[in-house]
This record gives C-alpha cells, sequence and structure tokens, in this order.
C-alpha cells in the first residue's frame, strides 16, 4: 500500500491529487441526494431527468467555448474558476422550493462547472501520468476518489436528515477549501488547434460511429446511476441516513477491488479485460433488478461496484493513451 501511494508525492500530480481528493469530499456528501431533494420538494421523476439533461445539453453546448476558456487562462486556473460556479450550483438548489426559476438555473451553473472542471482534470492527468504505470495512476486517484466518497455519503445522509440546506453549505465550504492548492503550482496552456465546424463533424463522423454509441450508452447508465438509483433506494428503505450508509458501505468494497485490480491492470491487455468489465457490469444492471431489501441492494450494488471499477480503470488505460 505504501509503495501505491507513493505516486501522490511526484510534483506534478500532487496537487491534482489533493485538490481533487478534497473536491470529492464535498460532492459525495451531496450528489446522491440531490435527485432525492428534488423529489421530496415535488419533482415528479420526469422534471428530474429534464433538470439533468439541461445540464447536459449546456455540457455540450458550452464544450467548444469552454475548450477555448481553458486554452487561455489555463488548466488550473480553469479547475479553480469551476469551484464557485459549483458553490453557485448549491446556492441555486438552496432557493429552488422558494424561487422556480433556479430548477433552470442551477443545471446550467451545473452543466457549465462540470465542463471546466472534467476537461481540465483530464488534460493534466493525461499530460502528467506515465503510460507504462497508468493503471496504477489511475487506480491511485480512484482510491482517493472513493476513500473520499467512503464515509461522505453516510455524513451526507444525516446531514439532509437534519437539514438539506446545511448539506448544501458544507458541502460548498469542501469545494472552497478544494481550490486552495491550485494556487500553489504554475498552469499550463494547451494549444486550440481545431474549429467547431470540424469539431462536430468528427463527432459525428463515420469512423467515430462507435465512439459515439459507447459513450450515449455510457452517459445513459450514469443518468440512471445519478437520478434513477438513488430515488428507487430512499422509496425502500425509507430514510435519507440508510441510505447514504448503503452507499458508503458498497464504497468500501469498491475502494478494495480498486486497489487489486490496480495493480493487476498494466499486465493485461487493456481491450480483453475492457470488454470483460463491461460484460460484468451489464449483468449488474440485470441483478439490480432483484434488489427490494437493504441487504440484496447492499451485495447488488457491492457487485456492480467493482464491475465498475475493473471498467473505469482499463477504459481510462484506453482513453489516456489515445
Amino acid at each position: 500500500m505504501i509503495d501505491f501511494f507513493h505516486k501522490l508525492y511526484r510534483e506534478e500530480l500532487k496537487i491534482l491529487y489533493t485538490s481533487v481528493f478534497i473536491r470529492k469530499i464535498g460532492a459525495s456528501l451531496i450528489s446522491i441526494f440531490v435527485p432525492i431533494y428534488l423529489y421530496q420538494n415535488d419533482y415528479s421523476i420526469i422534471y428530474i431527468l429534464i433538470f439533468f439533461l439541461i445540464s447536459s445539453l449546456v455540457y455540450l453546448l458550452w464544450n467548444s467555448t469552454g475548450a477555448h476558456i481553458i486554452a487561455r487562462c489555463g488548466e488550473k486556473h480553469a479547475m479553480l474558476f469551476s469551484a464557485p460556479l459549483e458553490i453557485s450550483y448549491y446556492v441555486s438548489l438552496i432557493l429552488i422550493p422558494k424561487f422556480p426559476i433556479f430548477f433552470v438555473i442551477a443545471p446550467i451553473l451545473l452543466g457549465i462547472y462540470t465542463m471546466l472542471f472534467n476537461t481540465s482534470y483530464h488534460l493534466i492527468f493525461t499530460r502528467n501520468s506515465h503510460e507504462q504505470q497508468r493503471g496504477r495512476e489511475i487506480a491511485t486517484m480512484g482510491i482517493l476518489v472513493t476513500l473520499a466518497g467512503i464515509i461522505s455519503p453516510y455524513i451526507g445522509g444525516l446531514l439532509a436528515e437534519a437539514n438539506f440546506n446545511l448539506l448544501f453549505i458544507v458541502s460548498s465550504l469542501f469545494i472552497f477549501v478544494s481550490s486552495i492548492p491550485l494556487f500553489f503550482t504554475h498552469d499550463t496552456f494547451e494549444k486550440i488547434h481545431f474549429t467547431n465546424k470540424k469539431l462536430y463533424r468528427d463527432i459525428f463522423a463515420k469512423s467515430n460511429k462507435g465512439n459515439f454509441i459507447s459513450f450515449s450508452a455510457y452517459g445513459t447508465e450514469h443518468m440512471i446511476n445519478l437520478i434513477i438509483w438513488p430515488i428507487f433506494i430512499i422509496i425502500t428503505v425509507g430514510t435519507l441516513t440508510k441510505t447514504g450508509l448503503i452507499i458508503s458501505i458498497t464504497t468500501i468494497l469498491s475502494l478494495v477491488s480498486y486497489y487489486f485490480i490496480g495493480r493487476i491492470a498494466d499486465s493485461f491487455n487493456h481491450k480483453k479485460m475492457l470488454s470483460f468489465g463491461t460484460y460484468m457490469h451489464a449483468i449488474a444492471w440485470i441483478l439490480r433488478l432483484l434488489a427490494t431489501t437493504i441487504g440484496s441492494i447492499i451485495l447488488i450494488d457491492s457487485f456492480k461496484g467493482i464491475a465498475q471499477k475493473k471498467y473505469s480503470i482499463f477504459l481510462g488505460q484506453q482513453k489516456y493513451t489515445q
């Protein structure tokens, strides 16, 4: 384990690891509870899906403009700028019950800050990771993210049970603190070599058909996992605290699998293992149909977590190598 975490002290990755770890604590406190919060404020599942659809459309339309902004201001500065936007998103959620217009404003903020953060993060990681050890480095980041998410959902459930606004405030504090490490580093600037017309032509090109279908399916799965699954759990178990506890338990099991899969990832054929992980992931979703009690939810969700970690490590190897 000590050998595994020595990557934390590589100068170029150190700040990224630290910032993402702190930020993930704040995000893990709240992420599964946003659809539940909207559901408990009398928004139907259709409206909740529309909420996140707006976010996805903003992300898509903002992508090109955001990439040019990142190129001009620098990757770490873009990550830094995304923090106040994320905090503004949480404030907007607080205001939704009194001012319904924020039901539209909040997902717009979500789409903008997510694009700035995600794109900057992947650029930094791609530049500073090492191809021969990328499986371990992806797993290192995955372990840190998973560590941040072990106790956070349970604590988030306790806070939400007491007061949802308190949960949003505490999450915002972690997001604010996560931006501090970014001040202690030099920035890098990626030159832009595309036009908007070329970008969208490449996306819908025949040669990218497989990627388009694959990532569309991945996005659909992510949305269901983000929106429908938390609502299903709260309906099944009845309380926010139990919901958070279930997520925390399954996260612990995912952490163990992430560590061992990461250690062996660089020794296997990436495409074959990605295919195997995909089949496991698909089976896990079918098994979710059988989850009707707390015990079965924990068991099946743990299996899905392990399958997803396996899938994400080998997908990450493919993505960062290209």
